[in-house]
């Protein structure tokens, strides 16, 4: 044991006491209490260097799980965002482990190997899982082929687990792109349709409600990248049925249609162009066509249902079916004020709690009396005289 002398020079060993209790030891003259204090640092002494080691320790093993946690992180994430790049990760893993626990002068030598294989095999199989997890968000084809070629390195559980999830994601792809395939041709629909109604409201003209004829229409259309093949015939085809002519509506057929709009059914653009110059005004169609494109949004619904409760209630009032021909007569005289009155007062003028409502508020028999059959209405169909037989019928019966 070295002398505790305070002058003593030199590097202090340490299992030496510290300066403090030296200085506490030499304090004492009496030699037996001294050789008491003297055990008593030692003791201390030999606390401190033994906790001194182990928090080393520590330190050293907190520095080594810190590095080796950087490494696997920056495996796993080179695998995430770069596949291709799990062979790599996999392979230099063994090397850079065996540098990190062999170099560590605190692991004991006979753990050594089992701590390099664990971590190791760790570090492997979340380079894998990142890297097959990875590919399966992009490519089916690729994540098999990954978890193929590095299945050794996975345990039942997880290579389950990631079979599973490659087949998940597949399709769930497959479902995102047919959804995003129906979506695309709806939209193309939608912009066709939209882009053809604009066109045949073109053709009206907005203060008569009559047909005009555009400038260069045909061209644009022709021209127009929205409209396919055979929406852009449709239209010049209906432009050039209607430049010598309009032609009338047939409310009936019109009520018939407003009907199945106001009940969310999509009236085909077809079926309404079919009807244009022969059966349909052109701005009756266009109104038509417009509600059919836009049938199943709420603001239209609720527009024909309001058209249609109107022409349902002047049906019941002026065609009841005793009525006859004249009923009939009744109701297409009103149609043939109410729709253009409605078109020209625009969407809403059909509620009773607007401003720009068209109908009467007060007073309203006066106003469908004027709707109501009247006596050159009621018009008796001829019948049609008898087929008269011909000559060589009634000689052929004879000679029968």
């Amino acid at each position: 044991m070295a002398e505790y002398d305070d002058e003593e020079e030199g590097i202090v060993h340490p299992a030496d006491p510290a300066q403090p209790l030296v200085d506490l030891v030499n304090s004492v003259n009496d030699p037996q209490a001294q050789e008491v204090m003297r055990d008593a640092a030692i003791r201390i002494q030999d606390y401190t260097v033994r906790r001194q080691i182990a928090d080393d320790n520590q330190a050293a093993s907190d520095r080594l799980m810190t590095n080796l946690g950087t490494f696997k992180d920056g495996l796993t994430a080179l695998a995430s965002s770069d596949p291709g790049a799990v062979g790599l990760g996999v392979s230099v893993a063994p090397d850079m482990i065996d540098g990190f626990v062999s170099l560590n002068p605190f692991l004991p030598d006979d753990q050594k190997d089992a701590i390099r294989d664990s971590i190791t095999r760790d570090i492997q199989t979340e380079v894998v899982r990142a890297g097959v997890l990875s590919a399966a968000d992009k490519d089916e084809a690729l994540a098999r082929a990954l978890l193929d070629a590095h299945s050794g390195l996975l345990d039942d559980n997880a290579r389950t687990g990631l079979t599973g999830y490659i087949s998940a994601m597949a399709s769930a792809r497959n479902m995102d792109a047919e959804a995003s395939a129906r979506q695309r041709n709806e939209d193309s629909i939608r912009l066709t349709n939209h882009s053809t109604v604009n066109y045949l409201n073109a053709l009206v003209d907005p203060k008569t409600g009559e047909v005009q004829l555009p400038p260069q229409f045909a061209q644009r259309v022709t021209a127009d990248p929205t409209l396919p093949p055979g929406a852009s015939a449709a239209m010049l085809a209906t432009f050039n049925r209607v430049r010598d002519g309009d032609g009338e509506t047939d409310w009936h057929s019109f009520a018939d249609m407003a009907n199945r709009i106001a009940n969310g059914q999509q009236v085909p653009l077809d079926e309404v162009f079919g009807q244009i110059g022969n059966g349909l005004k052109v701005a009756d169609a266009a109104l038509l066509a417009r509600g059919s494109v836009d049938s199943m949004a709420p603001p239209a619904q609720r527009e024909f249902r309001q058209l249609d409760a109107t022409i349902q209630a002047a049906r019941q009032m002026l065609a009841p079916p005793e009525y006859g021909v004249a009923g009939t007569r009744a109701f297409e005289r009103f149609m043939s004020w109410m729709v253009p009155q409605y078109r020209a007062a625009g969407p809403g003028s059909l509620n009773p709690n607007a401003e720009t409502f068209i109908l009467p508020r007060e007073g309203g028999a006066t106003f469908w009396n004027q709707f109501a059959p009247r006596l050159d209405d009621f018009v008796t169909a001829q019948a049609a005289p008898p087929e008269r037989p011909s000559l060589e019928a009634i000689f052929s019966r004879g000679r029968k």
